[in-house]
C-alpha cells in the first residue's frame, strides 16, 4: 500500500490484491463486469478491495477509452442570489439522474476569463457545455468548442451570430401579458420600459412588450424607454429625463429585475413617488435582496426549469451529435405583487 501522500492507489494494485487480472478489475470498476460474464463472487471481491484501498477511478483515463468523461461544463455569469442557486439546482437535478457531474465555472462578464474557462473544459474533455453568454459574446468565443464537436447549450439567451444554436430560455409572452394586464388593472395606460437589448431573447422581450401593448389597447411612446448599456453606473440617472417630461408614463416595465430595482432608486432620487406618481413592475424576481423582496412587483423567471431544460438538451446533444438547432422555451407567469405597483 502507498505510504506517500502524493501516491495514488492504482487499478493494478486493486487487481493484485484481488487476485485477478488488471483488465478484470477495470471491467468491475467501470460497471461492465456483468455484461462480460464476470462472476458475482469476483465482482464483490474486487469492489471490496477497491473500497478498502480507497481507489478512485481515473475519470480522464476512462474517458479516453469510452469517449465520455461524464462531465458537463457549466459557465455562468455568477452565482448571485436566487438566479445562480436555482440555475445550478435545475441543471444538477437532471445531470445527477443520468450519472453526469456538472463542473461549474464563472466568467464574471469577462471575455478573457470566459476564454480560459472554455480552454479548461476542453482540456478536461467535458462531454458538453451549458453557457450563459456574456454581453460581449460572439460566435468566435465558442469556436474552440464547436471545432471539437462539443455540444453547447446556451442558457437564457444566445448571441445573434449563432443561428444554429441549442438554447434553453424563457418564453416571456404569457408573462408579459400578465404583467401588463396587472398594470392596466391598477389604472395604468401610459407604459414605458427599461432594459437591455444585447442578445436574441433580450430583444424579443421588447418585441413582445410592444405587441402586447397594442393588443391590450395601452399607450407606449419610445421616448419613455430607457436602455441600459454596458458599464452603466451603479446608480444611473435613468429617471432624470422621465421626471422632466410633461407627458411622462404612469408606469414602467423592466425587462429584468436588476433594471427594475435601479429604476426604482433613480425615480426616487429625482423626486417621483412609487407607486403614487409612477408604478414599476419587472420580469425576473431572482435577486435576493431586501429591496426586491419588499418592493418590486415581478413575474418570477422559471430559472430552475430553464436549468433542467438546458441539462436535458445537452444530454440529448451528447447522445445525438446530429441534433438540429433547437429552442426549449419554458412558459411561466407567476406574478408576485409588491409595493411598487400599489
Amino acid at each position: 500500500m502507498p505510504t506517500k501522500r502524493n501516491r495514488r492507489v492504482t487499478i493494478s494494485q486493486v487487481a493484485e490484491e484481488s487476485g485477478v487480472a488488471r483488465a478484470t478489475a477495470a471491467f468491475v470498476i467501470s460497471g461492465r463486469a456483468e455484461q462480460l460474464r464476470i462472476s458475482q463472487q469476483t465482482i464483490k471481491r474486487v469492489q471490496a478491495v477497491a473500497k478498502r484501498l480507497g481507489y478512485i477511478p481515473n475519470q480522464l483515463a476512462r474517458g479516453m477509452i469510452t469517449g465520455r468523461t461524464q462531465v458537463v461544463g457549466v459557465i455562468l455569469g455568477g452565482v448571485w442570489g436566487k438566479f445562480g442557486q436555482y440555475a445550478i439546482e435545475g441543471i444538477r437535478e437532471v445531470l445527477d439522474a443520468h450519472g453526469y457531474t456538472p463542473f461549474l465555472t464563472i466568467h464574471s462578464w469577462d471575455e478573457a476569463r470566459e476564454a480560459r474557462e472554455i480552454d479548461t473544459l476542453l482540456r478536461m474533455r467535458a462531454d458538453g457545455v451549458i453557457v450563459m453568454p456574456q454581453i460581449t459574446s460572439r460566435k468566435e468565443c465558442y469556436e474552440p468548442l464547436f471545432k471539437q464537436h462539443v455540444p453547447v447549450v446556451f442558457f437564457g439567451d444566445v448571441p445573434f451570430d449563432i443561428p444554429e444554436a441549442l438554447v434553453a430560455a424563457w418564453d416571456v409572452r404569457p408573462a408579459m401579458r400578465r404583467l401588463l394586464e396587472h398594470l392596466a388593472g391598477r389604472g395604468c395606460r401610459r407604459i414605458g420600459l427599461v432594459g437591455e437589448r444585447f442578445f436574441k431573447f433580450s430583444r424579443q422581450r421588447y418585441q413582445v412588450f410592444t405587441e402586447t401593448i397594442r393588443e391590450l389597447g395601452l399607450e407606449h411612446d419610445p421616448k419613455w424607454d430607457t436602455w441600459a448599456e454596458v458599464g452603466d453606473a451603479e446608480h444611473p440617472e435613468w429617471a432624470q429625463a422621465i421626471a422632466a417630461m410633461p407627458d411622462r408614463p404612469d408606469s414602467i416595465v423592466a425587462l429584468n429585475d436588476n433594471s427594475g430595482l435601479q429604476m426604482l432608486d433613480s425615480l426616487r432620487r429625482h423626486g417621483l413617488r412609487v407607486p403614487e406618481d409612477i408604478r414599476v413592475a419587472a420580469l425576473g424576481d431572482t435577486i435576493e435582496t431586501v429591496e426586491a423582496s419588499a418592493q418590486l412587483t415581478a413575474i418570477r423567471e422559471p430559472v430552475r426549469e430553464i436549468g433542467r431544460a438546458a441539462a436535458a438538451l445537452v444530454l440529448e446533444a451528447i447522445r445525438n451529435p446530429e441534433l438540429p438547432p433547437t429552442e426549449r422555451l419554458i412558459d411561466a407567469a407567476d406574478l408576485v405583487v409588491r409595493m411598487s405597483t400599489g
